[in-house]
């Protein structure tokens, strides 16, 4: 029984690097999106978009009358009340969208790894790869590296090339900068992670 929790404290451990992998690669992904949103806005959504045709401008309407919350005391419970409410789900998003992105997209590295190993051996002609599991298992720890590496390459290559972009929400080099900076963590990351499943005897099937 100790040796059993050893084992699943030395996964965790080595697993909380690659969780922390995936999650700045989201943030990489993120940037990604960030920085092409100038041009997504100026060049792409006017090739989609319809004109809309200009109407005439509405009479101007009179000013909302103001009401003094200060001096109301069930609208400032009421506000104090939604204020409150709010915070606590800011809070709570804050801390729940971390766990739900690293869940999402390490339930995808693998799905997709788990579907493309059997395709792969069947290309390498390979028949019914069912009955080779020692095999396929390592085809499908190599594909989900793989993987791993195309998360952090593709949106590096797009920030890399913001410079050609006409418009682009962030300068070209700061963009470079921090995409860089970004990869290089993901690398370090899950360079950790395997160096780790590696020195505490980890199985590669744990590893996510």
């Amino acid at each position: 029984m100790k040796i059993k929790q050893k084992y699943i404290f030395k996964k965790r451990i080595t697993n909380f690097f690659g969780a922390l992998g995936y999650f700045v690669c989201c943030i990489l992904w993120l940037t990604t999106v960030v920085v092409y949103t100038g041009f997504i806005k100026d060049v792409l959504l006017p090739l989609v978009s319809q004109p809309t045709p200009i109407s005439e401008m509405p009479p101007a309407s009179p000013p909302p009358a103001v009401i003094d919350v200060a001096s109301n005391s069930p609208l400032m419970i009421i506000a104090i009340v939604i204020t409150f409410a709010f915070t606590i789900l800011a809070l709570y998003i804050f801390i729940r969208i971390p766990k739900t992105l690293v869940k999402t997209t390490k339930q995808i590295v693998h799905e997709t790894a788990d579907a493309v190993a059997p395709v792969v051996m069947r290309m390498q002609h390979v028949q019914e790869p069912a009955r080779h599991p020692v095999k396929l298992k390592k085809l499908t720890r190599v594909i989900v590296i793989i993987m791993k590496l195309l998360l952090i390459i593709i949106p590096l290559t797009l920030i890399l090339c913001s410079g050609l972009a006409r418009q682009t929400a962030l300068d070209a080099g700061l963009a470079a900068m921090i995409g860089i900076w970004l990869a290089g963590i993901c690398v370090v990351l899950f360079g950790i992670q395997y160096a780790l499943a590696r020195l505490l005897s980890v199985k590669r099937q744990d590893i996510f």
